[in-house]
């Protein structure tokens, strides 16, 4: 019993000295909490750039945990295309996605299972887009040009938008709600 006692009176002296040890661990978390606008996170030169002009509140090119809590985005960089949204899952809480200008093939945003509202305007080259496993209640597709496939399945889609989406050959909605 004397043993314990020193041990943890030895250890309230340690704590006495040098307390900042103790909170290390806090303190490390917090910084790994910040995500660096850089090209290893956010690869695409575009969107990079949105993140840094429209996201990046105090300028620090780094991302706070409260920069990252964002529930709704409007990614449009103008006069450049968007063609990789990687870095996009550092926004954990997004409810509402909207995209302009993707150049990108494919776009998988099936790992986003808080989205209920999506749009994407102006995607020419996109031909594979995967949206299953989200309840979505709104989509919108516009100039999707090369788009030829889309499976929803979406039990409480209450509004689909497609315009000039000529590529699209099967467009399967059994998966959603009544209205469809």
């Amino acid at each position: 019993q004397k043993g314990v006692m020193g041990g943890v009176a030895g250890l309230a002296i340690l704590v006495a000295m040098n307390p900042q040890n103790i909170f290390a661990n806090t303190t490390g978390a917090t910084e790994q909490a910040e995500i660096a606008i850089n090209e290893l996170n956010f690869p695409d030169a575009g969107f990079r750039q949105y993140i840094l002009d429209e996201i990046d509140v105090d300028k620090n090119q780094s991302l706070s945990e409260t920069e990252r809590f964002k529930t709704e985005m409007y990614v449009y960089q103008e006069d450049m295309w968007i063609n990789d949204l990687t870095g996009l899952e550092y926004f954990e809480d997004l409810e509402k996605l909207h995209i302009h200008y993707y150049g990108g093939t494919e776009l998988d945003l099936s790992e986003f299972t808080g989205l209920t509202t999506f749009s994407l305007a102006i995607a020419p080259e996109l031909a594979t887009l995967e949206l299953s496993g989200l309840d979505y209640d709104e989509i919108t597709l516009m100039y999707c040009l090369k788009l030829s496939d889309l499976q929803l399945e979406a039990p409480n889609l209450g509004e689909l938008l497609i315009m000039e989406c000529n590529e699209l050959k099967h467009l399967d909605l059994s998966g959603c709600g009544d209205g469809f």
